[in-house]
């Protein structure tokens, strides 16, 4: 699911911006970068062997099925990304979200989260009117489209259509003239023109299991500026194995009870279930794999995780 932040009374953790860990680095001026070629920096869809191969039927009966024509799309095809051996990351992005229906109520349910610290993070990095935002997993656009109001473009991805034509069509209503829709994921998006300044993603990355995640992030790291900032949260699990009952029957213990206005216990339990939260001493290594650095780290209720990464 794409939104299921906790709402705990619990500890609280975090680790703060320290002598030793990574500043927000302002980069190159765009003015200076104009001239480097998208190719340098845009990670390729996945490819292995010399053939691709188109394996659309699964994701296309699946749109047909909930009214969406599976030849709309924005100016990213996921048709056209999928190899023998990777996964369609419709298939991961959890049925309810390609359900318009649902989409409809998706902002009350997830409580309205106000993007103004995130933003903030992103303005104290030095990001402005002449930067470029990717926010992956966009959803509704509570980020998105704040966001376009602060920076100079802002592209905004997700692989549900239902989830695009919602914030599509309040971005037309905002007359917003820097702000960019494309039907993709994580491992399919496709980076056009110069590096990206930051990237944002909330609650999205957790549909992916470890594997992925991982070559996710390394893709991530791969169209962005040194120094640019990685902002995420997500469901992130911070304890041991043993902890686990005792954390996730407190988690559970302050779910929502009306399943319109919050996430409830049989949600969370879904995503337990279902979905691929990790834990963060697996999720770390990820980040430095990819050529992130840890800025901050704060995590709420051991299950929920804030991050400001640096792009080194």
């Amino acid at each position: 699911m794409t939104s299921l932040s906790p709402k705990l009374d619990s500890t609280k953790s975090s680790r703060p911006l320290s002598a030793a860990s990574p500043k927000c680095r302002s980069g190159t001026p765009r003015t200076d970068r104009q001239n480097i070629a998208a190719s340098d920096h845009s990670p390729r869809p996945i490819n292995f062997g010399a053939e691709t191969l188109v394996v659309a039927d699964t994701r296309n009966q699946q749109c047909r099925r909930l009214g969406h024509d599976p030849c709309q799309s924005g100016s990213a095809r996921i048709d056209n990304m999928v190899e023998p051996w990777t996964i369609d990351e419709l298939d991961h992005a959890g049925h309810e979200h390609l359900d318009p229906a649902f989409v409809a109520g998706f902002d009350d349910k997830q409580g309205h989260p106000d993007p103004a610290d995130d933003l903030a993070v992103l303005s104290s990095c030095g990001l402005g009117k002449e930067s470029t935002v990717v926010d992956l997993g966009a959803g509704t656009g509570q980020f998105a489209l704040r966001a376009a109001r602060a920076f100079g473009k802002v592209i905004a991805v997700d692989v549900s259509p239902a989830m695009l034509e919602v914030l599509r069509n309040r971005a037309s209503e905002l007359g917003l003239d820097n702000f960019d829709c494309i039907e993709a994921g994580f491992l399919s998006y496709e980076h056009a023109g110069p590096p990206a300044d930051a990237v944002y993603t909330r609650n999205a990355l957790h549909q992916l299991p470890d594997f992925w995640k991982a070559l996710a992030l390394t893709r991530i790291a791969a169209f962005m500026r040194s120094g640019g900032v990685l902002r995420l949260h997500d469901l992130i699990y911070d304890f041991q194995p043993s902890q686990a009952e005792a954390v996730f029957t407190r988690w559970l213990s302050h779910a929502a009870t009306d399943p319109t206005r919050g996430y409830t216990r049989e949600d969370f339990a879904e995503h337990i279930h279902t979905e691929h939260s990790t834990f963060r001493w697996l999720f770390e290594p990820m980040l430095s794999a990819a050529g992130f650095e840890i800025a901050t780290a704060h995590f709420d209720g051991s299950v929920y995780g804030t991050y400001t990464c640096i792009k080194a």
